[in-house]
């Protein structure tokens, strides 16, 4: 069985969206974990609606950025050998979980992460992920591998990290990556269980958004784990804005924080003092713990029908 971590904070229109993705899933040997960290709008609500899925919550009480914490108790509840993280926000496409499995079998002692491609601002029903998903997504994303836009403040269509490295999740031909810790991202992302455990889990002393999952990143390719990018379990990041000025100096606080827990130039990461660390990344995506400022719409509350959540053009 497969586990999936969903922390949240104050974000119940865009979990919506994203357990609606889960509930369209063609495999259906999985469990979903919603790890709240004290929120504050009653996912719980949201929650309770989505009777078809196999789903527990667990919450505690909101002290700062949590997101490390929500994944690693999120982690400790679960039941499966396999742990996709995923962030509230992102729309897995409907056959996600059965590649994650398919790749899970064959690569038991690898991490595996999936695409990670950012939504522009777009209308995004729970009908639209239900119905014609893949369609409308395609009319409204470009898919060329090389495209990318630095408009809307981040990069907006295909996965950034194939414009940076191309072929990458071509990992039937590539292979495995042995040098990845600064291009994993914690929102679309299989960790085994064992792996996770020898680990230690996310670092919950990092209390600010930006390079927290670059840091477990770095923690098991010390350990000597490899990586695998696959093409076919996409995750869809929906669209919201930041205020990049804050995220940019909690991200800064976070790379002194790695460069001093880790060795950088021994794993072979260009690093100085003079020179930015490239875990800062320009994206169009907040982080779990801050609040969208997009005008979303909610037309009814979870339980009582089909709620409507809308982004506006």
């Amino acid at each position: 069985m497969i586990s999936v971590i969903v922390p949240i904070y104050n974000r119940k229109e865009h979990l919506y969206l994203t357990l609606t993705a889960l509930d369209c899933q063609g495999y259906r040997d999985f469990e979903v974990i919603v790890a709240d960290d004290g929120s504050t709008d009653h996912p719980e609500l949201v929650v309770a609606y989505f009777s078809t899925l196999n789903v527990k919550m667990i919450t505690h009480e909101h002290d700062g950025f949590g997101a490390n914490k929500c994944r690693n108790e999120g982690a400790e509840l679960a039941e499966g050998n396999a742990l996709v993280f995923l962030d509230s926000g992102i729309l897995l496409n409907k056959h996600a979980l059965q590649h994650y499995v398919n790749l899970y079998e064959g690569n038991g002692d690898k991490l595996i992460a999936g695409r990670y491609d950012w939504l522009p601002p777009m209308k995004i029903t729970p009908a639209d992920i239900i119905g014609n998903w893949q369609g409308l997504v395609e009319a409204r994303l470009p898919h060329s591998r090389s495209w990318n836009s630095m408009e809307l403040e981040g990069i907006i269509g295909v996965d950034p990290r194939e414009a940076k490295y191309p072929g990458i999740f071509n990992w039937r031909i590539n292979g495995v990556a042995d040098n990845y810790c600064l291009e994993l991202y914690g929102g679309n992302l299989l960790v085994p269980r064992t792996i996770f455990e020898e680990l230690g889990g996310f670092d919950a002393e990092m209390t600010r958004h930006g390079g927290e999952d670059c840091e477990f990143a770095i923690r098991a390719q010390e350990a000597g784990y490899q990586a695998v990018f696959a093409d076919e379990p996409i995750g869809y990041h929906m669209y919201h804005t930041r205020d990049q000025e804050v995220n940019e100096l909690s991200v800064a606080v976070n790379i002194a924080y790695i460069r001093a827990k880790h060795d950088l130039q021994k794993l072979g990461i260009v690093d100085g003092e003079d020179e930015q660390l490239p875990l800062i990344r320009k994206e169009p995506n907040g982080d779990e713990d801050s609040n969208s400022n997009t005008d979303l719409q909610q037309s009814q509350e979870p339980g009582a029908g089909a709620p409507r959540a809308e982004i506006a053009d």
